[in-house]
Order: C-alpha cells, then sequence, then structure tokens
C-alpha cells in the first residue's frame, strides 16, 4: 500500500499482526474484559492467533469470530454468569479456529452428546464451549450449557495442573 505525503512517498506495510491486535482493540476494547483489554498482552495474542491457524487468515472472519465472541460475553453477563481469565482466553482461542475452520463448509455434528466441550471441533489445548457451538450453529444460548461449559473447561483446566505437577 503506498500513501502520498507532501514531498514523499510512504511505503505502508501492514502485518496481518497488526491487523490482528486492531480487530482485537476495535472488538474488545471498549468492554474490559480480562485476557481481552491489556494492551500489553495484544502482540502475544496475535502472534498465538497466528500460530493457532497456521496460515494467513482470512481477517473478515476472524472479526467476525471477535464479534461472535464478543456476543457471547454479552449473554453471559446478561445471565449474571462470571466468566474467569483463562475461560475467555479458551473462549477466544477455541471460537477463532473453530470459526476459521468451518467458514467454507457445513458445521459438523457436536461429536459427543454427554460433553460439554470438544476437542475435535477446536484443539485439545482450547476446546469448544458447547454453549459456543450451539450458539454460533443453532442460535441458542442457555445458562444451564453456559454453566456445564465454564465448570467442565475448570475441570479439565484443573485436570491439567494436577498433571503438569505430577510430572515436575
Amino acid at each position: 500500500m503506498r500513501e502520498k505525503v507532501i514531498g514523499a512517498i510512504l511505503r505502508l506495510q501492514p502485518t496481518q499482526e497488526n491487523a490482528v491486535i486492531n480487530i482485537i482493540k476495535e472488538t474488545f476494547a471498549a468492554y474490559r474484559y480480562p485476557f481481552l483489554s491489556d494492551d500489553a498482552q495484544y502482540p502475544r495474542i496475535a502472534q498465538n492467533t497466528l500460530n493457532l491457524l497456521q496460515s494467513p487468515i482470512n481477517l473478515r472472519t476472524f472479526r467476525n469470530a471477535c464479534r461472535q465472541i464478543q456476543q457471547i460475553l454479552l449473554e453471559l453477563k446478561k445471565l449474571e454468569i462470571s466468566i474467569s481469565y483463562s475461560q475467555i482466553e479458551n473462549l477466544y482461542y477455541s471460537t477463532v479456529f473453530f470459526l476459521n475452520k468451518i467458514q467454507y463448509d457445513t458445521p459438523p455434528a457436536w461429536d459427543d452428546s454427554s460433553s460439554h466441550l470438544s476437542t475435535l471441533l477446536a484443539t485439545t489445548q482450547h476446546p469448544l464451549y458447547r454453549m459456543c457451538y450451539e450458539y454460533y450453529v443453532n442460535r441458542e444460548f442457555t445458562s444451564d450449557n453456559a454453566i456445564r461449559s465454564l465448570n467442565e473447561y475448570d475441570i479439565l483446566r484443573q485436570h491439567h495442573i494436577d498433571a503438569e505437577k505430577q510430572v515436575r
């Protein structure tokens, strides 16, 4: 991209990392969510996002994912369900991954009727919450699904923490 300035031509080389940072700021800055509103964390979040998706990303799809995350967070707030830093972090990465994965395809069916987390639809490190899947695919959001999803994530996360302690 070129921009003409009096007496000089500046060459602007926007990077995907800068674009991701700008989209995150634009979407979440006003809400002050833990994890998504810390300027110092934006470069790390952007780099992790690009690493997670492992290719040049479709910025429209990424912007849509951020808006969907924002809607989920607003739904949780309406229902007065609190969400922790690690739960928001997982919500962010699993949503970005899932919505990027299905951008050109029909979403696959939920893989386990009893579970409220899916590593098959997202990643092992960042499983997709069932509340998110139901919201994105079926446009349904219930407090029961939200509470079960968040509780199941906390149990899984604690299991990983305990496993790491045993390894050390």
